[in-house]
């Protein structure tokens, strides 16, 4: 009988920061990821090996096309830099690899949808990550607001901010990530203020003065417009640390709603107490749910949470706030 850890085995594909945090994640047989495992990594660092990543001998190769040569995923997981996501996703759908990559689904929106016009002609499903769409609580506060016991959503406010040194990384080089922070958190931004506010119609971006030392803003914030002329704001940063206990608040017209880090609760105007819904954002598990949701809507059981749809709303926010930092404005979306 096969056993849990190899019901569906995963070729990770890059293992920088994050694929090394899909694989702390599948490596806790979480039961959120149903039998989904990392059996095999390609990176063409030679520091990636077996060892350092915690994955058996031989299992680890320099590149893709040797990895796809001696081993046979049913699925990849694709955390490299945007820039190398569309050939990477070109020969997995060749191969017949259905494909999980990382956000920005592409360092251009249109080679984002290039890729997803590669899944649909070649029959092989591709899927943009979305940690947050996997967490419980952000979840519980769609159907909270969507309840009506606090009235009408109105204005959205989040933070991603916290010290993290990009300089020396594709992170800081335009030309393999895309942008700077907007371009690399406003997929999340976009992704939250979407599903709790509803629909995104445009974006304007402004950069805030550099603290590193490199090419790109380290510092943003980011407007959204949506429907029904609700609208988010996402302080977006590496360099500045935020002291908050949450990373969303929605204030409606009758309560408020946070989702933190430890701790998600609303409060309905009047009311003497908040309610807790939940225990905030747990990464780990949200990456094991996503792994197992991937793993269920290849095996056809059940659609992937994220649609098409839902890939394209999140990568045109995020692009038409990119345009925003050079044009001053804001940016509608096509």
């Amino acid at each position: 009988m096969e056993s849990k850890e190899t019901q569906f085995p995963l070729l990770l594909v890059g293992a920088g920061r994050m694929g090394r945090a899909w694989l702390q994640a599948l490596s806790l047989g979480l039961p959120e990821a149903e039998g989904a495992s990392f059996t095999a990594a390609c990176d063409p660092d030679p520091a990636a090996g077996p060892a350092a990543l915690a994955l058996r001998e031989g299992q680890v190769f320099p590149d893709l096309d040797r990895a796809l040569g001696e081993c046979d995923p049913a699925g990849a997981v694709i955390a490299a830099p945007p820039h190398v996501h569309l050939p990477l996703a070109r020969r997995l759908l060749e191969a017949g690899v259905p494909v999980l990559c990382e956000k920005p689904l592409a360092a251009r929106h249109e080679e984002a949808e290039e890729m997803l016009r590669a899944s649909r002609e070649s029959g092989v499903p591709l899927f943009m990550a979305s940690k947050y769409r996997f967490c419980p609580d952000v979840n519980r506060a769609r159907e909270i607001l969507a309840s009506g016991v606090l009235g009408d959503p109105v204005a959205g406010l989040i933070y991603f901010a916290g010290y993290f040194p990009v300089e020396g990384t594709w992170r800081a080089d335009p030309a393999l990530s895309g942008g700077g922070v907007t371009a690399d958190n406003a997929p999340h931004a976009a992704e939250i203020a979407r599903l709790l506010l509803g629909e995104i119609r445009g974006a304007w971006a402004y950069a805030l003065p550099r603290v590193q030392e490199i090419s790109v803003e380290d510092s943003a914030w980011v407007h959204f417009r949506q429907e029904g002329g609700r609208s988010t704001a996402a302080f977006l940063s590496w360099s500045l640390s935020s002291t908050h206990p949450w990373f969303c608040q929605v204030e409606a017209s009758e309560g408020s709603l946070l989702l933190g880090w430890n701790e998600s609760k609303y409060h309905v105007k009047d009311a003497p107490d908040w309610v807790v819904f939940g225990e905030g954002f747990q990464r780990d598990r949200a990456l094991a749910a996503m792994a197992g949701a991937f793993a269920r809507a290849v095996r056809e059981e059940e659609p992937f949470p994220m649609t098409e749809e839902d890939v394209l709303a999140a990568t045109r926010a995020s692009a038409a706030a990119v345009r925003s930092l050079e044009t001053g404005k804001m940016e509608d979306l096509p």
